[in-house]
């Protein structure tokens, strides 16, 4: 492979860590870098063993179904990856010649059937729940693969390696970040978290009509209240507790809105006195906006009873987002989303997506009139 070629593709490496949906890009370039008849890009979860994600450039979704059911649990050649350290790429013909696959059940029902006999492939990444590889296949009325092509895949799994590490960390993050608005979104109660700049690192729903969105000097926080009074004491309270060299207990301000009493509370936040840290390292203070009103979860799941899961994929499908960018978004296979989206159409009792949508719209609707 050319050099600067090399680079160039390791550069877009790099660019999938941010955008797990570019892996799919990723995997064809390189295909087509080493050559052969396909490409496997697999991560599959070990506890219980199923793929968390597959993309298969010579497979349509049945095969790769038909794979993870049948298959995957009884396969020997998978055995290559736990015989080999992480990071070690490999050419299978060194190990299964065309006689010994012959004989593997695996290859007879599957592989060979997609012109899949060689392979130059690798494991890149694993944890104790996680593993993720890539295989480039050759059939085996194709030439083998060389010295060149194993060298060549050796060094971009190293930066596959690094890329996915950073991929996942991010995942974890979005995950609590998402898991976090979910909780706070149960709540009839406006939240606001602050870093230690005061800047808003997330703030639910019920918190937008405390948001000043015009822009903000450098000595006030972009909350507004009903009055500039009000608005200084709340901006007063902020700072002292971003500021605070002392553990603090917090405070309340109690106000009328619309002839409706509220309460702000104001909770300072550390690992280091809270010995919690599912917010974050940077939260440092969170705002709470008490109503009289209360809700106990999001009107959608808890209509139709729906698990966290479905809600996820719901919550993403009406943003019309299609099976593949949730798949992507949510870092799971499309089996996996067409499953949801099975039990989402059976407990609304609708037939297809477009129906599922209406529904759910029209339901939060009534909700909110109501």
């Amino acid at each position: 492979m050319h050099e600067q070629k090399l680079l160039a593709l390791i550069d877009q490496i790099y660019g999938a860590s941010l955008d797990s949906s570019q892996w799919s890009s990723i995997s064809n370039l390189i295909l087509q870098a080493i050559g052969g008849h396909n490409v496997n890009f697999v991560v599959e979860d070990l506890n219980p063993s199923k793929l968390a994600y597959v993309y298969c450039s010579a497979l349509d979704q049945s095969a790769i179904e038909h794979y993870s059911r049948d298959i995957m649990n009884d396969d020997p050649v998978l055995e290559i990856f736990d015989a080999t350290p992480t990071g070690t790429a490999m050419l299978s013909q060194h190990f299964w010649g065309q006689d010994r696959l012959s004989k593997i059940r695996s290859y007879q029902e599957f592989y060979s059937r997609h012109r899949m006999t060689y392979f130059a492939t690798g494991q890149f990444y694993k944890t104790s729940d996680r593993r993720a590889y890539l295989s480039i296949a050759r059939a085996a009325n194709d030439t083998l693969f060389t010295k060149e092509s194993k060298i060549a895949l050796q060094r971009l799994l190293t930066h596959l390696k690094r890329s996915m590490f950073i991929n996942q960390q991010l995942l974890d993050y979005d995950a609590r970040v998402h898991e976090l608005e979910y909780g706070f979104n149960c709540i009839d109660a406006g939240v606001v978290m602050f870093n230690h700049f005061g800047k808003i690192l997330f703030s639910n729903d019920a918190a937008s009509e405390l948001l000043d969105k015009r822009p903000q000097s450098q000595t006030t926080y972009p909350i507004k209240l009903p009055s500039h009074k009000l608005t200084l004491k709340v901006h007063k309270v902020i700072d002292a507790i971003l500021h605070r060299s002392a553990y603090s207990e917090g405070c309340s301000i109690p106000y009328f809105e619309k002839a409706e009493r509220k309460t702000l509370v104001f909770l300072p936040w550390s690992p280091r006195y809270n010995h919690q840290n599912w917010v974050g390292d940077n939260a440092c203070c969170i705002l709470f906006c008490l109503g009289s009103s209360t809700k106990a979860q999001p009107v959608l799941a808890l209509h139709y009873d729906l698990t966290n899961k479905e809600y996820n994929v719901l919550r993403l499908l009406m943003t019309g987002k299609n099976v593949q960018e949730i798949s992507e978004a949510l870092f799971v296979s499309k089996a996996t989303v067409r499953f949801h989206l099975k039990n989402l159409m059976r407990k609304t009792s609708t037939c297809s997506q477009h129906q599922l949508v209406a529904c759910a719209f029209s339901t939060a609707r009534i909700a909110h009139i109501l």
